[in-house]
C-alpha cells in the first residue's frame, strides 16, 4: 500500500508530482510551486523519538498513474518522469488490486470499499486537493486510504488491533488552504515509526511546533514499502 510525489518535466504538468500506490498505482501532482522543509527535530512519543520530513503543496494538478503491473520503484518513477519529489499511499490486496475507490481522469477504475479503516479520501479537482470522508462530486482523480487523523478540525482517536510501530505517510490540510505530505520516521532505523493509534497525536505535536490548523488529515500508507522522496530527504522502499 503506497503514494508518492515528485516534480519537474512531468507530462502535462509543472512542477510537482505525487503518486499514490507505489507498487499498484500512483497518483502524481504537479504543481508550479513547492515548499520543502527539513526532517525537524525529534519528537517524543512515548519511549520512542521521531523525526518528520514535511512538504507544501500549492498550486497542484493531480494526476493519478496506474502502475498495478509494472510495480515500478520509486526511484525509476521518479526518474523516468523527471521529478523531484513524493510521496506513497494507497492500499492494494493480495491479488494487486486497489482497495478501495480510484478515479482517474474522471473515470472510476475501482470500487469504493466501505471500511473504517479506508475512511479517508484524497481527491483533485480544478487544480484543488481535498481530504474528506467522501470523494466529493465528480472529481478528476480520486483514491480511497485512510485511517482518517483528523476531520473538520477534530483529532482522531484511533484504536488499532495488531498495531504496529512503522515508518508513517500523511497528507494534511491546514487552515488558510494550505496542503502538506509529511513522513513521520526513527532517524536511526528509517524503516520504523509511530504506531497508527499514535499519528493523530504526533501529527497534532507538529501542527503546534509550526502554528498549523489542522483541518484534514489522513494516513496514506506505512511501513517497508513506503516512501518519501524531497529535494531534501530521500526515504525509499
Amino acid at each position: 500500500s503506497d503514494f508518492s510525489l515528485l516534480t519537474n518535466a512531468c507530462p502535462d504538468a509543472h512542477n510537482i508530482m505525487f503518486f499514490m500506490q507505489l507498487i499498484t498505482m500512483i497518483i502524481a501532482f504537479l504543481a508550479s510551486l513547492f515548499n520543502t522543509s527539513p526532517p525537524s527535530p525529534l519528537l517524543n512519543s512515548g519511549e520512542r523519538r521521531y523525526s518528520v520530513a514535511t512538504y507544501e503543496v500549492t498550486s497542484a494538478n493531480l494526476v493519478l498513474i496506474p502502475n498495478y503491473l509494472e510495480k515500478k520503484s520509486s526511484k525509476k518513477l521518479i526518474e523516468e518522469n523527471g521529478c523531484t519529489a513524493g510521496i506513497n499511499g494507497g492500499f492494494y490486496g493480495e491479488d494487486g488490486k486497489p482497495q478501495g475507490l480510484v478515479v482517474v481522469n474522471f473515470k472510476q477504475v475501482a470500487n469504493k470499499k466501505t471500511s473504517q479503516l479506508f475512511n479517508g479520501f484524497v481527491w483533485a479537482k480544478n487544480g484543488k486537493l481535498g481530504i474528506d470522508r467522501d470523494a466529493g462530486d465528480n472529481p478528476e482523480y480520486t483514491v480511497q486510504t485512510g485511517p482518517l487523523l483528523f476531520e473538520s478540525g477534530r483529532q482522531i482517536n484511533l484504536q488499532i488491533k495488531n498495531d504496529r510501530s512503522a515508518r508513517r505517510m500523511v497528507s494534511a490540510k491546514v487552515a488558510n488552504d494550505r496542503t502538506f505530505f509529511l513522513s513521520f520516521y526513527d532517524p536511526n532505523s528509517k524503516l520504523d515509526g509511530p504506531k497508527l493509534a499514535d499519528l493523530p497525536g504526533e501529527l497534532a505535536q507538529v501542527a503546534k511546533e509550526k502554528g498549523w490548523e489542522v483541518e484534514w488529515a489522513t494516513n496514506l500508507d506505512g511501513g517497508s514499502a513506503s516512501s518519501f522522496y524531497s529535494p531534501d530527504i530521500t526515504l525509499s522502499e
